[in-house]
């Protein structure tokens, strides 16, 4: 048995425009002993450093010195210097990893939140994403963060002082000015959020400031970051490090694996612009991002691709396929959630709107009264007698009715 693996660690931000920007973020791979952080407790060194300036070189000098520490490393928007990641930044990295040597079990991650004073997020349970399992098999792994997990490391007061908090001001990323902030000696505890009317969300004396007005991350279902680890071909080559990127016209395009040049559906980017674009992942490897832009878009998903399917009243296919995160936009969108039959799993939409978008179910003998809507938080899952098909994020389950659904 081949105990080597390629694994592709892919980490996007989910936040709207103008909203929450985060560092580049630190990850890494252990035996299940590394402690990042304990709620409730005093912050270490390396997580003062992380929440306040964005940097992960004590984090990485802890994990060095952990005995069950595998591999580590940072992701950002570019390799060198690494760069914040702004909202919908989508990037990942390769690494490889031995299942047969036993720190190689489970993963950990930290970012700090930009603009913040010291807020950042990580797992706290060192054992909460296992990538591999007793028998060395490789878990795939996928999970959003959101804004309920934005924690306070208690370092130092929330001033929203553009010359204490990193991300306040015209240069956003760099903080020249390190633990400059007042002392809170505090605990780690979960963020309370940002100042209503302070620098963060309505700046007044800060020029050329990037633009936050939209980084209320205690607003209800505000999403952070979508992380995902899957295996790829060890054929692969370090070039695959970085997503393919295919480019449309202002005409209508048709993105399909195999036609169109330089889409080969594994890892890649494709933006269509305007037009009424087709997208065909049906027969893809998977962890695409598909970006429709402008105009009405049609998609037809395989798995585990993110879709902002972008403004127009654009109509999504899920196929057989799961594990999609599906963004329809500004529009009237229709979310086609099984098609002839029953897709493999269940697919995620992020922001199903009940008086405007409609959910479909097409040449199956199925309905209304066939589907349980259970609440699961503040999520509705929609499911049939055998299995769940869809999660539709921010959704309460009695606000849907048989009007928002279309069967044929």
């Amino acid at each position: 048995m081949d105990n080597q693996f390629k694994l592709k660690i892919t980490v996007e931000n989910l936040a709207p425009r103008n909203g929450t920007l985060f560092s580049p973020l630190w990850f890494g791979i252990h035996d299940g002993r590394f402690d990042t952080f304990d709620l409730n407790s005093p912050a270490s060194i390396a997580i003062e450093r992380l929440a306040e300036d964005g940097n992960a070189e004590d984090l990485m000098e802890d994990f060095n010195d952990t005995e069950g520490g595998f591999a580590q490393g940072l992701i950002g928007t570019t390799p060198d210097p690494f760069l914040d990641l702004f909202p919908g930044d989508i990037v990942s990295t390769i690494v490889s990893i031995d299942n047969s040597i036993p720190g190689s079990k489970y993963f950990s991650y930290a970012s700090m939140i930009l603009p913040s004073n010291d807020a950042f997020f990580g797992n706290e349970n060192a054992i909460e994403h296992q990538i591999f399992d007793d028998a060395g098999n490789f878990v795939p792994t996928s999970f959003i963060i959101s804004g309920t997990e934005i924690l306070d490391a208690g370092t130092e007061v929330n001033d929203e002082d553009r010359f204490n908090a990193v991300g306040v001001g015209p240069v956003p990323l760099i903080d020249f000015q390190p633990n400059t902030g007042i002392d809170e000696k505090g605990v780690i505890i979960q963020h309370p959020g940002f100042i209503p009317d302070g620098n963060i969300l309505s700046p007044k004396d800060v020029e050329n400031a990037v633009p936050t007005s939209s980084a209320d991350f205690t607003v209800p279902n505000y999403p952070i970051a979508l992380i995902s680890i899957s295996e790829v071909d060890d054929t692969t080559s370090e070039d695959d490090d970085i997503l393919g990127q295919v480019f449309g016209s202002e005409d209508d395009d048709l993105f399909k694996v195999g036609i169109t040049p330089g889409f080969d559906g594994d890892g890649d980017f494709v933006f269509g612009s305007s037009g009424d674009d087709i997208f065909d992942v049906t027969n893809a490897s998977g962890n695409n991002l598909l970006e429709g832009g402008k105009d009405n878009d049609l998609f037809f998903l395989g798995r585990n691709n993110r879709i902002i399917a972008g403004d127009g009243d654009d109509t999504i296919f899920v196929s057989t396929g799961s594990g999609n995160v599906i963004t329809g936009g500004p529009g009237t969108d229709s979310f086609w959630i099984a098609i002839s039959s029953l897709p493999e799993g269940v697919n995620t939409i992020t922001d199903f709107e009940l008086e405007v978008d409609v959910l479909g179910i097409g040449d199956l003998d199925l309905e209304f009264s066939d589907l349980s809507l259970t609440q699961d938080g503040t999520n509705t899952v929609i499911s049939t007698e055998t299995q769940d098909l869809a999660i539709l994020l921010g959704v309460q389950s009695n606000s849907l009715s048989e009007a928002n659904f279309v069967f044929v």
